[in-house]
């Protein structure tokens, strides 16, 4: 059964959400729950993630050496910011075994957050500064209204763009080099 979660208590509704399997993140110390995904979202985070997961977790048409994953709760900053990045990466050689326990506790040396229309302003905005305090290196944001794939690096604390992607201009973005991104395979409907 449910306890009653006091207001000034936002990490411990955080926790009793997540136990609900809610799809929830701890945003600048508030507990924020989000609709599920459209379809668009879908394509991009399932199209993007795959190409991601096969080259560089499993190897196959690509270095290998990362943990891939894919909506996986991540502890940010302990009691203040815990996200959910929608497609996450660990080196492999910083992160030998990635811990089961939920929040995970380490910071993730990519996330990709895939922009739906009703909440863009969290993940470029508070999601972004948060990732870049807690010292993630590489940031992506896609966009699938536009469709647009933008790479971000980490450098004095700020983001800073590195390179972007289009319907128009497939490519590699850092730290994934041996990947070529192509907007129109992952977004077939963007082509009706």
């Amino acid at each position: 059964m449910a306890q009653p979660i006091p207001a000034n208590a936002p990490s411990a509704l955080y926790r009793r959400l997540l136990d609900e399997e809610a799809r929830v993140e701890l945003i600048d110390g508030e507990a924020v729950v989000h609709a599920a995904p459209g379809m668009l979202h879908g394509f991009g985070m399932s199209g993007l993630g795959s190409d991601l997961y096969q080259a560089y977790q499993r190897g196959r048409g690509g270095p290998g050496g990362w943990w891939i994953l894919f909506e996986v709760d991540v502890d940010v900053e302990p009691g203040v910011q815990a996200y959910r990045p929608d497609i996450a990466g660990w080196k492999r050689e910083r992160v030998t075994r990635i811990p089961s326990q939920r929040p995970v506790p380490i910071i993730p040396d990519f996330a990709c957050e895939v922009l739906s229309p009703s909440n863009p302003h969290w993940d470029l905005g508070p999601k972004k500064a948060g990732y870049a305090r807690a010292g993630v290196p590489w940031y992506w944001i896609l966009d699938p209204s536009s469709p647009r794939l933008t790479a971000h690096e980490l450098v004095s604390g700020d983001y800073r763009p590195v390179g972007t992607v289009t319907l128009d201009a497939s490519g590699s973005l850092p730290p994934f080099a041996d990947l070529v991104v192509d907007l129109r395979e992952i977004f077939p409907l963007q082509q009706e």
